[in-house]
């Protein structure tokens, strides 16, 4: 490997791969959520700024409120890098120990930060003797830029390079544990009768829930199985990855044919990361599909409950229009009613002022004999009384 050298390109201190002039990574930022990783930032080795701003050199937490736009600085020295708080409102926090403003201290691989609210984990980047003398920087510093990616997809598909890339071992599959469909279209299943993997190897790892890792001599008729001998396996590592669930949702496994030198300390470190990262894409995998198929139900329920409302509506118009209907009757009614009652009571007045005429026909015969004139009278108050709508005298 061509390692890396202060190229003079680009920002001052970069240490920079000769063949692509790329900023090399020589630690990592991981924010961490109880036990999991949500992402990891690489440190080129230089001046940083952190902070939730775009403009910052790393952004970290752009949608926690306790962080500052410009929050802290690393500053890069003789190899390594120590941290100092640029006037942050809700502090950095060093170890148990907050930081005052300009106060600087020394970072340590492993050491535990806090900026705000957010937890994160700083990781020194040393690989071991038996990848540094191969590893292509260009690949590598690719693929940890695919991984940063939001399609799980392409982080899965990079993260499986970039393991084989560090470990030197020849193929990486990502193994479902068959725990959640919704996982389906990035894992591999176990029981696919076409995969040629070492079962046993897969099945103990998931089921411990434990990293596995095996150099397997050829001499060993013990650790022979089946499936190693017919592939003629030298060397397998295995590791659960863990989504969501506590139980491992799928594993990592790795196998050569090829000897292959044993993972020192710090390489298994950064295999061990890159699982994280996997964990994690699996798991926002998982909320993006549990994400769309609550969409689809929300949109169900949205087509139901809107035939729900226009047939209510269509009822409240039917309801709104018997009501008019009865309001238009009932005006219909008090007018008819108005001038019939008047005709009533008109009817019963004459009624009441003819009635005395009754008896008026008789007093005109006592009064007058049969004359003509008599019969003149009777036939004036018979007219009256038949306009009156009573009978004849």
């Amino acid at each position: 490997m061509n390692q890396p050298t202060d190229s003079r390109k680009g920002r001052a201190g970069d240490l920079r791969c000769p063949e692509c002039a790329s900023a090399l990574p020589v630690a990592f930022l991981r924010e961490e959520h109880g036990d999991e990783t949500r992402a990891w930032h690489a440190l080129p080795a230089r001046d940083l700024t952190l902070g939730r701003s775009e403009s910052c050199d790393v952004q970290v937490g752009p949608d926690t409120a306790s962080i500052s736009r410009r929050h802290a600085r690393l500053i890069f020295a003789e190899g390594g890098f120590s941290l100092e708080d640029a006037g942050s409102l809700y502090g950095t926090v060093h170890r148990g120990h907050r930081l005052k403003e300009g106060e600087r201290v020394p970072l340590q691989d492993g050491d535990r930060l806090r900026l705000g609210d957010l937890p994160l984990r700083y990781q020194t980047l040393q690989l071991g003797a038996s990848v540094t003398g191969k590893l292509p920087y260009q690949n590598f510093l690719r693929l940890v830029r695919e991984m940063s990616s939001l399609d799980p997809a392409t982080v899965v598909a990079s993260a499986l390079d970039l393991l084989r890339l560090v470990s030197g071992i020849e193929r990486s599959l990502l193994v479902s544990a068959g725990s959640d469909p919704r996982l389906e279209a990035l894992l591999t299943p176990l029981d696919d009768p076409a995969l040629k993997v070492s079962r046993s190897s897969i099945e103990a790892a998931l089921s411990r829930g434990e990293k596995l890792s095996r150099v397997i001599d050829p001499d060993d008729s013990g650790a022979m199985t089946e499936s190693v001998y017919e592939l003629n396996l030298r060397r397998i590592w295995v590791a659960p990855v863990r989504a969501r669930a506590a139980s491992p949702v799928a594993a990592v496994y790795l196998d050569s044919a090829e000897s292959v030198d044993p993972l020192d300390e710090e390489t298994e470190r950064l295999m061990d990361a890159v699982v994280e990262q996997i964990g994690m894409a699996l798991a926002n995998a998982s909320l993006h599909s549990e994400l769309v198929s609550l969409n689809e139900t929300l949109e169900e329920k949205v087509v139901e409950r809107t035939a729900e409302l226009e047939e209510s509506r269509d009822l409240l118009v039917s309801q709104d229009r018997l009501a008019t209907l009865g309001r238009l009757v009932a005006a219909i009614a008090q007018d008819l009613n108005n001038p019939v009652g008047a005709m009533a009571s008109f009817a019963e007045t004459i009624t009441e002022l003819v009635e005395p005429l009754l008896g008026l026909g008789e007093a005109v015969a006592t009064l007058f004999p049969d004359t003509y004139e008599a019969r003149a009278a009777r036939d004036l108050v018979a007219q009256a009384l038949n306009s009156a709508g009573h009978g004849a005298l």
